[in-house]
């Protein structure tokens, strides 16, 4: 922070002090006046402690909702188009609202907790826990800018929602909806999620000249995903999503069967709006009396299937995409039947060392 002080024509001492720029980096500026110099240069000095330590008027002059629609603006610009609809819908629905007016540099960590709690009496945990993401954003850059010192967001427990219960389907399950979709809309998709282990967004950017029916290969390029109701195509979550990976016989002899051109999923080659597949899916089961899955289980399903396999925890993490193993770990569930066979393991070994033990006696 810098401050210069000169000698006025009229005789009188001119303090000025550079601010920090405006989120659209507008340079601005605040002059304090005195007859003497060390007078003036103490009111220089004043100036810059208190804008350092977020308590300088002008500073405090922006409010919350203006600040974060200049963020939004700013910093959301480099992110994917469904990202950005995410993030505004968030700010303008939730946080934006609620603080309307309030000035920046007095926001405490209790105002957000309070808000917090109003947005628990509408919403479920998992929604607060998005906002205090978004707004632990948005403030972390506001301290970069010196708009404010501390990120009060920092100073707060993030809200826990209850960790989610995906409902697996087993073997036998996950082939009572396969020959219900047999010939349908959906046996192509519960092949590639459940046996590929692809992504909704992935089964739906799949296009024909992605699979190698020669070397039985398909390869995950991009993802289609909808922003503001329209259909947005972009890169795979991750640089681990970008992949290929072997494809099994089953599934292999159904897309040669169905081989075509442009999108896989499509009746007519274009790329199809996978905004309200969940649902066609869930009427899908309910009209075959099928057990209720989320789509996405299907693809947790896989994941399970390669740990029951015995498959190398690397090579499930590569072939499910994921950026850590920790979230391939999460993807794969303990089947009751699997622990079954584990506790028999558990008692041969059992019975083994105590058979020994009685031969030594």
């Amino acid at each position: 922070m810098k401050g210069y002080v000169r000698k006025r024509k009229d005789g009188r001492w001119e303090g000025r002090v550079e601010l920090p720029s405006t989120p659209d980096g507008k340079r601005r500026q605040k002059y304090v006046y005195a007859d003497k110099r060390q007078e003036c240069q103490r009111l220089v000095n004043e100036l810059i402690y208190k804008l350092e330590t977020s308590d300088f008027a002008d500073a405090g002059k922006l409010t919350v909702d203006a600040y974060l629609e200049d963020w939004k603006k700013t910093y959301c610009e480099k992110l994917a188009a469904s990202t950005q609809q995410g993030y505004k819908n968030y700010i303008d629905n939730h946080i934006k609202p609620y603080f309307q007016g309030s000035k920046l540099k007095n926001l405490k960590p209790i105002h957000i907790e309070e808000f917090y709690n109003n947005e628990r009496k509408k919403f479920k945990e998992k929604t607060v826990l998005q906002v205090h993401r978004i707004l632990s954003r948005a403030l972390g850059d506001a301290v970069k800018n010196n708009l404010i010192t501390r990120n009060p967001c920092a100073l707060l427990d993030a809200p826990s929602p209850e960790e989610f219960e995906a409902s697996i389907p087993n073997v036998e399950q996950y082939f009572a909806i396969l020959e219900a979709a047999r010939g349908t809309e959906h046996e192509i998709p519960v092949l590639l999620a459940g046996m590929c282990g692809l992504r909704r967004s992935e089964v739906f950017g799949l296009t024909w000249n992605d699979i190698d029916f020669e070397e039985a290969t398909l390869t995950v390029r991009q993802a289609i995903v909808t922003a503001e109701k329209k259909l947005d195509n972009k890169k795979p979550k991750s640089k681990k999503s970008s992949r290929s990976i072997s494809i099994p016989d089953d599934v292999l002899e159904v897309l040669k069967a169905n081989k075509s051109v442009g999108y896989v999923v499509s009746t007519d080659g274009n790329v199809s709006h996978p905004g309200n597949y969940s649902h066609r899916f869930s009427n899908f089961l309910s009209k075959n009396d099928l057990p209720h899955i989320r789509f996405h289980d299907l693809r947790h399903f896989h994941a399970t299937l390669m740990l029951e396999a015995g498959v190398a925890l690397k090579h499930a993490q590569s072939r499910m995409g994921h950026s850590n193993i920790s979230m391939t770990l999460h993807y794969q569930h303990i089947h009751s039947k699997t622990d079954a066979v584990v506790i028999n393991k558990i008692d041969e070994f059992l019975r083994g060392a105590k058979t020994k033990k009685e031969q030594k006696s």
